[in-house]
């Protein structure tokens, strides 16, 4: 249902509307985990606050400090319906997925999982885009010097790590 409705919504409605309602997720995601039982932490709680305010001052830059007054179409005020159900629909879904994965596993399990997952996900996307030609197929791995792998690992995979450790724990 969310996908449907998303890409529907995406079919309607400008880039900038758009990734506004969608990033409401972030704020639905703690209010859905109190409804559930859940309790988010502080930390849950900064941290979705933080993205939607990242998303409307990018959205105000947008459109220069402020949007035109310009009269919604029907279809336009329906895609608009349509993104912020999606938006519920996907974080209704991680909720979900969360508790069941908490009850489960342990957060160290789950870190680590996680994190290899992503990996391995990676490195499966640039092995078929070599396969295919894509850019990665002009990739001499010899020319990448120390710093760039450091520069690399510090970026990558150390902001999954934490990113996944706030997020199980």
């Amino acid at each position: 249902l969310g996908n449907l409705l998303c890409t529907h919504g995406l079919e309607t409605v400008r880039a900038v509307e758009a990734e506004l309602l969608l990033s409401t997720m972030s704020l639905f995601v703690p209010v859905l985990s109190l409804c559930a039982g859940t309790v988010a932490g502080g930390r849950t709680w900064a941290g979705c606050i933080l993205a939607c305010v990242g998303v409307i001052v990018t959205a105000l830059l947008a459109h220069g400090g402020g949007s035109a007054n310009r009269r919604l179409s029907l279809s336009e005020r329906a895609g608009l319906v349509e993104l912020l159900v999606a938006a519920g629909s996907y974080a209704a879904g991680r909720v979900r997925l969360m508790i069941h994965l908490r009850r489960s596993f342990d957060p160290d399990q789950l870190v680590f999982g996680r994190v290899v997952g992503m990996t391995l996900g990676s490195a499966l996307a640039c092995g078929l885009d070599a396969l295919h030609g894509g850019p990665t197929a002009s990739l001499d791995l010899r020319t990448v010097t120390a710093e760039q792998w450091r520069i690399l690992a510090l970026s990558c995979a150390l902001s999954g790590f934490l990113g996944c450790l706030a997020q199980f724990r």
